[in-house]
Parts: structure tokens; sequence; C-alpha cells
């Protein structure tokens, strides 16, 4: 009798743990507007350009965490000049690897609206904020 006891609380204590484990798993995000905490990836290219973008994230009550394991989205980007416009991107993907939400933008040359912004005034839109 005490070893069926025994074996219906190790399986109780079992399946215990993986329903705890299945709620405690984040579902994926599908849509920019689910996104709160972001992981950097990558941001290439110019570095001031980087920080600006971010820094306009940051406005947008983004937060950037350091762990992928503990973001929303994960952030690439990049930002550099060529035949003298700046051009800048930004793609998000969700935990699964699928792109969720992109975006592209160029500053022309003489131009006072800078590529960050173009790209910040999009995502805002995409975020509705």
């Amino acid at each position: 009798m005490n070893r069926k006891l025994a074996v219906f609380c190790l399986c109780a204590i079992v399946f215990g743990l993986m329903i705890q484990d299945g709620a405690s798993a984040k579902p994926a995000v599908n849509s920019i507007t689910q996104v709160r905490k972001v992981y950097v990836q990558r941001l290439t290219g110019d570095a001031v350009f980087n920080s600006l973008l971010k820094n306009e994230m940051r406005k947008m009550g983004l937060q950037f965490v350091r762990e992928k394991a503990s973001a929303d989205a994960i952030l690439t980007g990049s930002g550099e000049y060529a035949a003298g416009e700046f051009y800048g991107q930004i793609k998000f993907f969700n935990s699964k690897g699928k792109l969720i939400w992109q975006a592209k933008a160029t500053r022309p040359r003489n131009s006072n609206y800078m590529a960050y912004s173009r790209l910040a005034d999009q995502l805002r839109r995409a975020l509705r904020k």
C-alpha cells in the first residue's frame, strides 16, 4: 500500500510540474502591438543612428532586456551612408524567429528629417503610441 501511495505522489508531483511549466511558458508574440520588451540582437552601421533610434524606442515605452528569453521580440537593424544618402532599417522577430514587423527609411541629401526619426515615426504608428 505504501508503494502505491509513493507512486501516486510522485506522479502527482510530476504532473504538477508539467502544468506549472506549461503555464509559465510565454506564447510567441505575433504582432508589433504586443511588444513591450526588446532584445537587441544586432544593430550595425552608424553608432549615433543606433543610439538615437534606441532612445526614441524608450520614449515609446519599449524596454530593452539583456536576455533573449525575457524579451517579447528580437530587434535587428542597420544604419549607414551610401551614395550621399543615409539608409536605415529595423526588423522585429518573435521568439520563434518569425518576422513580425519591419521598416526602412532614407534621409535624402540636404534633408533635416533624419532616418532614425522616420523609422521611429513608423514604429510609433505601428505601436499606436
